[in-house]
């Protein structure tokens, strides 16, 4: 009897595995689990603005305080955009800008700040916006004349006595047609030396002094005195003398 053949496959012929069945995303699917869950949708960030007032005009100076916030109350950062002319210094709410050398700057120097906040968890990030503004040099205004005013306090018609030699005492002011703050001080030397010489000089403010007077001989006492100017505040020199007859 013949035995039964045995069964073989064909020859280049074998079984082909088939993929194993995985989502849209690339995931396999969990045979115990089955589909995994899909992932949670990311929250949505709050929108903020920031409130940039515009930045007046100015002349070159003191710097200029930055001043910005956020609808968010998140803190605002500054920045220079033109790096060139002006920078920014400080940090957030006590940043300034200022110009950079002043001295060799053109005029007008233009000056642009970009205000910007990143957001957090909570906002999204807020347009930048930006303020520009120029910086202009100082101009020339008129000078103001000064004059010093010379006032006798213990003399009498301009006339001092050897006897006991005390001498003489007389103030001098300063003034001028302005309002503003006068600086610098009166300085006050003897015109004749053999003749007088100054005891004591005593500023009661920065514009008026005191000058004590001892006489040496008799003759003529002068003093001369001078205020240097200011050039700050545009205030002139001025000059004026003071004198008296010695018996």
């Amino acid at each position: 009897m013949k035995t039964p053949e045995s069964i073989s496959e064909p020859k280049g012929e074998s079984e082909t595995a088939l993929p194993a069945p995985a989502l849209k995303n690339g995931l396999p699917i969990s045979p115990a689990l089955g589909l995994l869950p899909a992932p949670k949708p990311e929250p949505e960030l709050t929108t903020q603005t920031i409130n940039f007032p515009p930045i007046p005009s100015r002349e070159f100076g003191p710097t200029v305080p930055l001043k910005a916030t956020a609808s968010s109350g998140l803190p605002v950062t500054f920045k220079s955009a033109t790096s060139s002319t002006c920078e920014v210094l400080g940090q957030r709410e006590d940043s300034f800008a200022q110009a950079l050398r002043n001295a060799l700057a053109p005029d007008p120097v233009l000056c642009t700040v970009v205000a910007t906040q990143s957001g957090d968890a909570k906002f999204a990030p807020a347009n930048p916006v930006e303020r520009s503004f120029t910086l202009v040099k100082p101009r020339d205004s008129a000078a103001i004349p000064s004059v010093i005013a010379t006032r006798i306090v213990t003399t009498i018609a301009g006339r001092m006595t050897l006897k006991g030699s005390k001498g003489a005492q007389f103030s001098a002011m300063l003034k001028t047609n302005s309002s503003s703050t006068i600086t610098g001080k009166i300085s006050a030397t003897v015109s004749t030396p053999g003749i007088c010489s100054i005891l004591k000089i005593t500023s009661t403010s920065a514009s008026v002094v005191s000058i004590s007077v001892k006489p040496l001989t008799r003759g003529t006492c002068s003093v001369q005195l001078t205020y240097a100017g200011n050039s700050k505040n545009n205030t002139l020199a001025a000059s004026n003398s003071w004198s008296a007859v010695i018996n």
